[in-house]
């Protein structure tokens, strides 16, 4: 559990009904997270959902996007150092695939 998963408040889903506003409002407005924890009684471990504000919802989708970018840029660079070879010979891809 990192540092700031700690100092995240946590509620039961009762608790979060009861200040539901109070909690939204303190979520749009300071922009700290909150988090809801529903027990999971017969499929093991408790589910937890976060809320966040928007500006961080776009912030992570921006993040996501970004990270996305990056892996379709390094898998294309390692694409590309392999040396590829075409062929519609049955013999030669007959061959390849025993290779190994």
């Amino acid at each position: 559990m990192t540092t700031e998963e700690k100092l995240t408040l946590t509620y039961t889903p009762s608790n979060f009904r009861k200040q539901q506003s109070k909690l939204l409002k303190q979520v749009a407005n300071s922009n700290s997270p909150i988090r809801i924890t529903l027990p999971n009684k017969e499929e093991g471990p408790n589910q937890d959902l976060f809320v966040i504000s928007a500006q961080d919802y776009a912030e992570y989708q921006k993040l996501k996007k970004d990270y996305m970018q990056q892996i379709d840029y390094e898998i294309g660079e390692l694409s590309n150092a392999i040396p590829h070879t075409k062929t519609s010979d049955t013999k030669k891809v007959e061959e390849w695939l025993r290779e190994d």
